[in-house]
């Protein structure tokens, strides 16, 4: 059994900004690790524990997924935490445009995924750039510190053009992502898997 997922890649320019937010805040001693820069995604679609047999046939529902929905901007935005600021779970900035699309594309996804078997997520879709899983209850000066992190300048943007499916290794030190395939958005490249 492999934990697998699909997502949307975050491109350096954005990581960068996203960084350097973070650093510019009056965050310190904070009671939660920061996810690495690196593994920053937009999950599209959690599949998690499935069998490894399903994978090929995963890969042709993203690639089908992909090839309906064309390229689009995601622009981010202000910090946000689930269920709110005042006592987050999870520390997020927000898509801020280009969030309809996203949701397009996991619809995509779903319907793909229903095919094979897999029911229907419940809960409704909200694009976001996990930043952070809080563990437990934060105290006034780390909220006073939420509410120093700026908001992502205007050009805090990219361009989605494909699809990933990604495996997720559950490890001490967080979760180590791997990218098994990928997928190009619009009908003119369902037939290429990589550029």
């Amino acid at each position: 059994m492999i934990r697998v997922f699909y997502a949307v890649r975050i491109s350096n320019d954005v990581k960068e900004m996203v960084t350097a937010a973070i650093e510019r805040s009056s965050l310190s001693g904070v009671p939660w690790r920061w996810i690495d820069p690196a593994s920053y995604h937009l999950t599209i679609r959690f599949i998690g524990e499935t069998d490894e047999r399903m994978i090929a046939a995963l890969g042709r529902a993203g690639r089908a997924a992909a090839a309906d929905c064309s390229p689009f901007t995601v622009r981010f935005g202000s910090l946000g935490g689930f269920p709110d600021l005042a006592r987050p779970r999870v520390l997020f900035f927000n898509v801020e445009e280009g969030g309809q699309e996203l949701s397009g594309l996991a619809s995509n996804v779903e319907r793909e995924i229903e095919y094979l078997g897999f029911e229907r997520d419940k809960r409704p879709f909200r694009s976001h750039l996990t930043l952070a899983r809080v563990k437990r209850p934060i105290d006034e000066r780390i909220r006073r510190g939420l509410s120093s992190v700026e908001k992502l300048p205007a050009d805090a943007e990219q361009i989605v053009s494909r699809l990933l499916l990604m495996r997720s290794h559950l490890a001490k030190t967080g979760a180590i992502y791997e990218v098994l395939d990928e997928f190009p958005m619009g009908p003119s490249k369902i037939t290429s898997d990589h550029e």
